[in-house]
């Protein structure tokens, strides 16, 4: 029991650190001042141990959540206005094993909207209802990921996610006087964008 309710603890401290805003401008003075230049593997560390100094003394810079063997690392971007993206745009599958119970929420709704779609196409249901149910998932994936902020680095994190322009493409097709067949038609961008956030919470969530 001590076992589990210490690896609970850990996870929600990683939790912590993931949902950090690091647009931060303490975190932004001390990468600036780092060389050479830092590449996006030794910026985690860097993040890990800066997060424990000054955000979070009891928070375990040596935890890893569970995620598939790394990829060949590509090209990061700059360190840029905003600051270091987040976390969960570069390893977006392995983060839904550490969002918890939200991964489930999203997990159901997903399966409503992807039932949702293939139903509209077949008939027999309208294909703004299924339009709908698919903004409705895509933006409790955006609350589960990114969390409810104000502030311009928030915006410009979520529009760079991919389900982040969602929501705004959907409320395109949501306006009256659209033919039925380009309401249909429609429908398929959003359930291949819906099927890959679901296919990467059946893989990493559990």
């Amino acid at each position: 029991i001590h076992h589990t309710l210490t690896v609970h603890n850990m996870s929600d401290g990683y939790e912590g650190f993931l949902s950090f805003d690091w647009s931060d401008e303490r975190w932004r003075t001390y990468l600036n001042g780092l060389y050479p230049p830092p590449n996006q593997e030794q910026i985690a560390r860097f993040k890990k141990k800066w997060y424990k100094k000054n955000i979070d003394s009891s928070f375990d810079d040596s935890y890893e959540a569970s995620r598939p063997p790394p990829s060949e690392p590509l090209p990061g971007p700059q360190p840029n206005e905003y600051g270091p993206l987040p976390k969960s745009i570069y390893h977006d599958g392995s983060r839904w094993g550490s969002i918890g119970p939200k991964a489930t929420i999203c997990f159901g709704a997903y399966s409503i909207a992807l039932l949702m779609a293939v139903g509209s196409w077949a008939g027999v249901f309208p294909p703004h209802h299924a339009t709908i149910i698919m903004v409705v998932a895509f933006i409790l994936e955006i609350v589960a990921k990114f969390g409810v902020k104000l502030s311009k680095a928030y915006m410009h994190n979520v529009l760079v996610d991919d389900v982040g322009t969602m929501p705004i493409m959907a409320a395109t097709v949501l306006m009256p006087g659209l033919h039925l067949k380009v309401r249909l038609l429609a429908v398929l961008p959003l359930f291949l964008t819906a099927l890959l956030s679901f296919g990467q919470i059946c893989k990493f969530h559990s």
